[in-house]
């Protein structure tokens, strides 16, 4: 189990690389996602960019099993957050006409059960890995250590936060924010991973959502204008998702605050 001690040390560029790579690669995509077909994108990037969508299943299932071989260390927790959400969030979406190992998704078919193989296929190739389902324990037993770990798993979801909130707006106004809203992300994630403190961890996820929520909210309440948004339910859903996403966070900064010789 990761001690309060361990949780406290730095750890490597690597660590770190692998930590913020889930929010550089759906960034990008974000991005690639919003630039308008007459500025010349590639024909390929524009397709690979209509696609990678679908990758955010595949991408995070690797950071799981991988993180499952290794008793889930720090960097691993968005990588379930991720793989989390895109998994409850595609049960409920269809694709039809999608063709993925010889199978065509129908028209009206919800993915359901099948938005949770790449979880379960990750899952299972730890499981082969370490012979052992003791590391599943180990992603709760390590929170002991450092709440604020599952705080930066929720921060997993952000990706598909920031795509909610700018549906059915126009890309070129999109855009801007999309970048914007993918550099602070990707930040927040690097500044987490680099804090050695439970409190500045705290600090930086708390800073970062906040700021994350406050563009979103910002950015389509420019677009909308006040005569077809009211900021009141926006700010008060957003208060309430970040609540919860922080509370681990929150309970491990005050926990290390009153903790006897901290």
């Amino acid at each position: 189990m990761e001690t309060r001690e361990n949780s406290r040390r730095p750890i490597s560029g690597a660590e770190i690389l692998a930590g913020t790579l889930p929010f550089l690669i759906t960034g990008v995509w974000l991005v690639l996602s919003e630039v308008p077909a007459g500025w010349g994108l590639p024909n390929w990037l524009s397709y690979a960019a209509d696609r990678w969508f679908l990758g955010w299943l595949l991408l995070p299932a690797f950071g799981v099993a991988i993180g499952y071989s290794l008793n889930f260390p720090r960097w691993s927790y968005p990588y379930v957050g991720l793989q989390f959400i895109m998994s409850l969030y595609m049960t409920y979406v269809s694709t039809p006409g999608l063709r993925i190992l010889g199978y065509t998704f129908q028209r009206s078919l919800l993915w359901g059960w099948r938005a949770w193989v790449p979880l379960f296929v990750a899952i299972g190739v730890g499981l082969v890995i370490t012979r052992s389902l003791r590391p599943l324990g180990r992603f709760f037993t390590n929170l002991g250590g450092d709440a604020t770990q599952l705080s930066y798993a929720f921060f997993g979801f952000s990706p598909l936060l920031i795509v909610f909130s700018f549906d059915e707006i126009n890309d070129q106004y999109s855009l801007p924010w999309m970048a914007l809203l993918s550099a602070l992300m990707l930040a927040t994630a690097w500044l987490y991973l680099r804090q050695v403190g439970i409190p500045g961890r705290a600090a930086v996820l708390a800073g970062g959502l906040a700021l994350l929520f406050a563009g979103a909210i910002v950015g389509t309440y420019l677009y909308w204008g006040k005569t077809d948004m009211d900021l009141i339910p926006s700010i008060t859903l957003s208060f309430y998702v970040g609540t919860v996403m922080l509370l681990p966070a929150l309970m491990g900064f005050l926990y290390n605050l009153f903790e006897p010789g901290a």
